[in-house]
């Protein structure tokens, strides 16, 4: 389905607060966060023939007529150079500013008590989350409670030191004690905080730890566990066969993260594949995750000439995702090629997936899946007669019962009349010789 015109709608962030104002660099091209018109042309450019549209709050647009009415604020804007609107801006809202930073206001001695006490029971909601964190993570504080705190997150459980004397820890924050105090006293969580900015960050290795970020954003023993159980029972048996110039190779469908699909949102460069879901790396040859802490892919290079001859899988119009490149992907006698190749930002050359071939027909569900489907359909009728059933007795009582029934009621001039009363009723005869329920 082609869509009538493509908009940008969202975006970007602005810090308004003097505090964080520095962020705004990013904002200009090419930065972390694209405005409007930066997105507007990058849609123009990889969607060719597709119209594009740059609205700014208050303008009007008629869907029939495709006319819009952009409006007057925005006369003398420029997305080239926002430094002016916004300082203008800042001035405008700095009494809600003001207002935000008085409703934190600086902690007590107390802080140090109480951000061991929030790890403990943090401690305790998750070993599987543990288990994948398994470090010491350095909190560095300045302000009003200065300090360097450590948490070591470990298997066996949670330990604080105040003193702050790991000797090489894996991840660290450094922030105001004023904007760590409103999450370790529940005012806040702790996404709250990461959104903000208000902190910086560094790790060494440089490895990503999403079970840390997940483990203190969710931090409610529910959400983690349904986590974990969805990853210790998901299933890899659904395999894909990604071109490399080194030779194919088979691969487990989905990504060990957070299952996308890697057949339509991927790229291979350099004997690695890129997942362009979360930007998770993975080395085609050992399934080991580069840059994460993540679960291995399953892999395994075939044999020259040894690709499985099945249907291609391919969807139509191409494959993207995001702000990434878009890759159009072509089928060409029954195999697919790609049409247009891009490299992605801040990889290694890469170049879209290719992928060529289900290492299974079509993409047809495995015997287990099969018998798994069975069983719950039978549970569900199981679960579901009893209700009609009920649906049935109850309809049955409120109408008096059957038909017969009611005509029996209806003809005997009452308004109401008992089972038991049902044959004596039918051969009542009356005065004149008649039988009364025959007229």
């Amino acid at each position: 389905m082609q869509p009538e015109l493509a908009v940008p709608f969202a975006g970007p962030m602005c810090f308004l607060d003097p505090e964080i104002q520095q962020h705004n660099r990013w904002l200009k091209a090419p930065g972390l966060f694209p405005d409007q018109k930066q997105a507007a042309e990058a849609l123009s450019a990889r969607l060719p023939g597709q119209k594009v549209g740059l609205w700014l709050p208050g303008d009007e647009y008629e869907p029939l007529s495709g006319r819009q009415v952009a409006d007057p604020h925005w006369h003398d804007f420029d997305f080239a150079d926002t430094d002016e609107y916004l300082d203008t801006y800042a001035a405008a809202r700095r009494g809600d500013i003001e207002a935000v930073r008085a409703a934190f206001p600086e902690p007590g001695s107390d802080l140090r008590d109480a951000f061991v006490e929030h790890f403990r029971r943090l401690g305790e909601m998750s070993p599987y989350f543990l288990d994948r964190i398994d470090m010491t993570v350095r909190f560095e504080l300045t302000g009003e409670v200065e300090g360097r705190w450590d948490v070591d997150l470990r298997p066996d459980g949670v330990r604080v030191d105040l003193g702050g004397r790991a000797r090489q820890p894996d991840y660290g924050f450094r922030m105001d004690s004023r904007w760590l105090a409103p999450v370790i006293f529940g005012q806040i969580g702790w996404e709250d905080l990461f959104l903000s900015l208000r902190f910086s960050a560094w790790r060494d290795p440089d490895i990503y730890n999403d079970y840390l970020i997940g483990f203190l954003k969710h931090a409610e023993p529910q959400a983690l566990q349904a986590i974990a159980t969805y990853e210790q029972n998901r299933s890899s048996d659904e395999r894909i066969v990604v071109d490399t110039p080194s030779g194919p190779y088979e691969i487990a469908r989905y990504c060990p993260h957070a299952g996308e699909d890697l057949a339509i949102g991927s790229a291979v460069g350099d004997g690695v594949i890129r997942c362009l879901g979360h930007n998770l790396e993975f080395d085609l040859a050992t399934g080991a995750c580069l840059n994460a802490r993540c679960d291995p892919l399953v892999t395994r290079r075939l044999a020259a000439g040894s690709r499985p001859r099945r249907a291609p899988l391919t969807t139509p119009g191409g494959v993207g995702c995001c702000s990434c490149p878009i890759a159009t992907m072509e089928r060409r006698s029954g195999v697919l090629a790609p049409a247009e190749r891009q490299a992605i930002p801040g990889t290694r050359d890469e170049t879209p997936a290719a992928v060529l071939a289900a290492a299974a027909p079509g993409v047809a569900p495995t015997r287990a899946r099969r018998l798994l489907d069975i069983a719950v359909a039978i549970v569900v009728l199981g679960l579901v007669w009893p209700v009609f059933l009920a649906l049935a007795l109850a309809t049955r009582r409120s109408t008096g019962g059957s038909a017969i029934y009611r005509q029996l009621r209806v003809r005997g001039g009452r308004n109401s009349v008992h089972a038991a009363e049902i044959p004596q009723h039918a051969s009542r005869k009356d005065g004149a010789g008649g039988d009364r329920s025959r007229r």
